[in-house]
């Protein structure tokens, strides 16, 4: 139907994804060096 759209939704999850990955370790990194 409109693969355009379906694109940009799963670019959009992968997005969201690798967003929450970077954050998890950035926290885990800033608790590291707060010991």
């Amino acid at each position: 139907m409109f693969p355009n759209l379906e694109i940009k939704l799963y670019l959009i999850f992968l997005g969201m994804i690798l967003l929450d990955i970077l954050l998890s370790g950035i926290n885990s990194v800033l608790m590291e060096t707060n010991r």
